[in-house]
C-alpha cells in the first residue's frame, strides 16, 4: 500500500489526479472434513513465478499457454466490480489489456451468491482499497479410495484417488474414448459440482473449455452413460497455495469522467487441494456423430486423468465456473 506522506506544489497536482488501487484477492477451495478454517492444511505459499510452468488468468476469457498449468477464480472480476461501483462513473482509457479485459467480462455474474465471500471497496480521497476473500469447503457424504499403485502423469509417479464401478455421487457427462470424457463430482454441498474433462483439444481459454462442455453434453443429453461394474475413475491430488502480482496490471491507468486511476498493486492467492475426501467436478467433451455405438458398449471405461485436463468447480444453477484449473503438467500435483 502506498503512502503519501508530503505534498508540495509541484505534485500536489498529480496526487489529485491518481487514484491507488490496491487488490488483495485470496481465494480458498478445502475438500479436508472438518478443516477449513485450519490454513495449515494447505502447503506453504508459494509465489507462482517459482514455477516453471504455472500461471494465474485473471478472467475465463483470458488466453493461456496450453504448455503451462492455469489457475482461475473470480475473485478478481468480483472485485473490480466492487471497485467500480464504489467509483460510480464509466470507467475508460484503459492503459493495459489485461485490465480492459478484467473491466469487459460479465461471465463472474451470478457464480456465487453473495452471501458465500467476503468482499469490500473503499474510496478515501485519492486511495481505494478492495478485498475479497472467499473459502469453501466441499467434502464427500464418504471418502473416495486413495490407490495404492502411484499414477503416471508426464514423467512423474503422483499420487491419486477415484473409484472402481458406480459410485452415488458421481455421474458421467459424457464418453467418447478414454480421450475425451466428462465426468461431474457430488460433495455434501448439493449446490455445488466438480466438473472434470479430459479432452485432447488443447483450448487456449477456460471458456472455450466451457463452450466446448455445453456443446458436447447437449449432443449427448440422449445418451445416457453410466458406470459399469468394471469401469476406473482415476484423478490425481492436487494441492497447492499460490500468490501471483499482476505486473501488467501494476502502473497501469484508466479513466473516469476527468481523472485519471493508476494501478499499484494487484495481488491474488490461490490454495486449493483436491484429494479422496472431497471434490466437485464438471467436464466438456463433444462427441462425434458415429460414436453412438461406441457409446453403449459396456467395454470398461478407463477414465484415468493422466493427460492434460480441466478442473471446473461450480454452483449447479450457475452457468459460469467460480474456480478452474487446467492441468498441462505435474508442477501442481502431489508426488509420490
Amino acid at each position: 500500500m502506498a503512502i503519501l506522506t508530503e505534498n508540495n506544489n509541484t505534485i500536489s497536482n498529480l496526487i489529485k489526479n491518481q487514484l491507488i488501487c490496491i487488490l488483495m484477492l485470496t481465494f480458498f477451495i478445502s475438500s479436508c472434513k472438518n478443516k477449513l478454517e485450519n490454513e495449515n492444511i494447505f502447503p506453504d505459499v508459494k509465489n507462482v513465478t517459482a514455477l516453471k510452468n504455472t500461471d494465474f488468468v485473471p478472467t475465463l476469457e483470458s488466453s493461456f499457454q496450453i504448455e503451462n498449468n492455469n489457475i482461475y477464480a473470480a475473485t478478481i472480476p468480483l472485485t473490480w466490480n466492487e471497485i467500480r461501483t464504489e467509483i460510480g462513473t464509466t470507467l475508460t482509457h484503459f492503459s493495459s489489456k489485461q485490465l480492459k479485459e478484467i473491466n469487459s467480462t460479465k461471465s463472474y455474474l451470478d457464480v456465487l451468491k453473495e452471501n458465500a465471500y467476503d468482499i469490500s471497496a473503499e474510496v478515501d480521497g485519492t486511495e481505494v482499497n478492495a478485498k475479497a476473500i472467499f473459502r469453501k469447503s466441499l467434502p464427500f457424504d464418504q471418502p473416495l479410495t486413495k490407490f495404492s499403485k502411484p499414477l503416471t502423469f508426464g514423467n512423474s509417479k503422483v499420487e491419486s484417488f477415484g473409484f472402481w464401478g458406480n459410485c452415488e455421487f458421481a455421474k458421467i457427462n459424457y464418453y467418447t474414448n478414454e480421450n475425451e470424457f466428462s465426468i461431474s463430482l457430488f460433495p455434501k454441498d448439493k449446490e455445488h459440482e466438480i466438473i472434470l474433462i479430459m479432452d485432447k483439444r488443447r483450448e487456449k481459454s477456460f471458456k472455450n473449455h466451457i463452450q466446448n462442455y455445453y456443446q458436447r453434453k447437449e449432443l449427448q443429453k440422449n445418451k445416457r452413460i453410466h458406470f459399469n461394474t468394471n469401469d476406473k475413475v482415476e484423478i490425481p491430488i492436487l494441492e497447492f497455495n499460490l500468490e501471483k502480482s499482476f505486473d501488467h496490471i501494476i502502473d497501469s491507468t484508466f479513466k473516469s469522467n476527468d481523472t485519471t486511476y493508476t494501478m499499484l498493486e494487484a495481488y491474488q492467492r490461490n490454495a486449493f487441494i483436491l484429494n479422496e475426501n472431497g471434490a466437485e467436478v464438471e467436464s466438456v467433451v463433444e462427441v462425434a456423430a458415429d460414436a453412438t455405438e461406441e457409446l453403449t458398449t459396456q467395454h470398461p471405461k478407463m477414465m484415468l486423468f493422466n493427460k492434460p485436463f480441466v478442473i471446473l468447480l461450480k454452483r449447479k444453477d450457475a452457468k459460469n465456473p467460480y474456480f478452474g484449473i487446467y492441468i498441462f503438467n505435474e508442477e501442481l500435483l502431489k508426488k509420490v
